[in-house]
């Protein structure tokens, strides 16, 4: 089993498109328990996030966010493969972190490895989410699975240039194997939130005893572990063609000035404006797609659902 976990604020429409692309494309969904961690600032977008609730009802636990580390933390622990960890895990974190424990979606999980997503994931092609669990766990010196890098993502849109390929081993099933150590840009960059999967025993023991306060501190702590890593899990695995994007049409966070499309028509509040009158991202049109980055702006199609 995989944890599955999103990262979401006043995004309810490209959530949408994240969650349907994924159900669309992942042959072994079951396997994950997916949930979503949201933010809202207005009751509007919070309506909306409850409306996404009652569509994905049984497939996706959407959990408000009251406490961004804590929930974070506790998700992890609570999906360990074995109560000796969880217990282990908790009184780690309760030294560092003296809350208790919020409970969550009913039902053991026994997870070995957990998801990041964002809400400006789009899923492009099939993919079996088995496959890259069982890559990690057959080659040991990988750090994660990236979901988003391929032998097409030749552009760093968040550097704003090329980047060059590192040097690929080919594995069974068009999984690639590469340095991360070694390489440049995106292919540089192994940690990080917006679809990757890895071994959820690693990601706890990086993240226990950190501060973070959102995705984006979250992503960063992780980042920051890169250098302890780099001898013993110095190579990152990928599929041969990206399985996933973003789509960095708008930005919701203040924190880090990320690089995002500015059209007004597809902010955050038009969007929800465009949701509310029934409209839905059509993913269908991004089936097949090939980006030739990790983020890439797109148009955006719509239909009435």
């Amino acid at each position: 089993m995989i944890l599955g976990l999103v990262f979401s604020k006043d995004r309810a429409m490209q959530l949408d498109a994240t969650l349907a692309s994924f159900f669309r494309h992942a042959r072994d969904a079951s396997i994950v328990r997916m949930t979503v961690l949201y933010k809202t600032s207005t009751t509007e977008h919070q309506a909306q996030y409850e409306l996404l609730k009652k569509e994905y009802t049984g497939r996706v636990d959407f959990i408000p966010e009251v406490g961004f580390r804590q929930q974070v933390l506790d998700l992890l622990i609570s999906a360990l493969p074995s109560s000796r960890l969880q217990h282990w895990y908790h009184l780690r974190r309760k030294l560092l972190f003296p809350l208790p424990m919020i409970g969550f979606a009913s039902g053991k999980l026994d997870a070995g490895h957990v998801l990041f997503l964002v809400d400006d994931n789009i899923f492009v092609r099939p993919f079996e989410l088995a496959d890259a669990a069982n890559a990690l766990d057959n080659h040991s010196g990988a750090l994660g699975f990236s979901l988003r890098l391929g032998e097409n993502t030749t552009y760093c849109y968040t550097m704003n240039r090329p980047q060059s390929l590192p040097d690929f081993e080919q594995l069974p099933g068009e999984i690639l194997k590469f340095q991360w150590s070694e390489s440049e840009s995106d292919f540089a960059y192994p940690l990080e939130v917006s679809s990757s999967i890895y071994p959820l025993k690693r990601i706890l023991d990086m993240l226990i005893g950190r501060q973070f306060l959102n995705p984006n501190t979250l992503e960063l702590e992780l980042s920051k572990r890169r250098s302890k890593y780099k001898k013993k899990f110095s190579a990152l695995l990928c599929y041969k063609k990206s399985v996933a994007f973003c789509a960095p049409i708008n930005r919701v966070q203040n924190i880090y000035p990320n690089r995002a499309g500015k059209t007004e028509e597809l902010s955050p509040q038009q969007l929800a404006e465009i949701f509310a009158q029934g409209y839905r991202i059509n993913i269908d049109a991004f089936h097949g797609f090939t980006p030739n980055s990790c983020h890439q702006e797109v148009e955006l199609k719509f239909e009435r659902r």
